[in-house]
């Protein structure tokens, strides 16, 4: 599957967090104003009144909270999938550090980041990637720590493998 077809895909799945919060947030709405009027035309005391009334309202709130965590959620998905395109093989850690940007954390060499890190995470390495100078980084979405890829450059600080996975692979396992 070619990158052209994988960007159509992760649009679509966009184009669905969006329509989603949109359906959320309208039938919430929809449930209050009814809820609103039956309230109106009901014979409870006022406090029970008022009480339902700002229940209802805190549900409102959760459901948009909930449907806004949603789209932000494919917002980040489909920004961590543009990262991947975006990095190739020939790109310096200049024109890597420039795809993540602002929105990723970068790991200095002697932390998380090791060959023994990687492979701890269970993600297998080529036998060649090993060579003296060879280092790697991480790059850890600030927001969704789960989002991450591991870059790892030769000695002329260009990059030799990129490795990206929207979860940890133990948990794909």
């Amino acid at each position: 599957m070619g990158a052209n077809n994988v960007s159509i895909i992760v649009y679509f799945l966009l184009l669905i967090y969006v329509i989603v919060h949109i359906v959320m947030g309208f039938s919430a709405v929809a449930v209050t104003v009814f809820c609103f009027r039956w309230l109106k035309r009901s014979n409870f005391p006022t406090t029970l009144n008022c009480s339902c009334r700002i229940l209802l309202v805190g549900v409102v709130a959760v459901v948009e909270a909930l449907a806004f965590y949603i789209v932000m959620t494919g917002v980040v998905m489909f920004d961590y999938h543009c990262c991947n395109w975006r990095v190739n093989y020939d790109s310096s850690i200049v024109d890597v550090r420039r795809v993540f940007g602002k929105a990723y954390e970068e790991s200095d060499a002697t932390s998380d980041a090791t060959f023994e890190q990687i492979k701890k995470m269970r993600i297998r390495l080529r036998d060649d990637l090993k060579v003296s100078g060879w280092y790697a980084k991480k790059y850890s979405h600030r927001i969704v720590k789960s989002l991450s890829a591991y870059v790892i450059y030769d000695d002329k600080n260009m990059v030799a493998e990129k490795i990206f996975y929207d979860f940890p692979p133990s948990l794909l396992q």
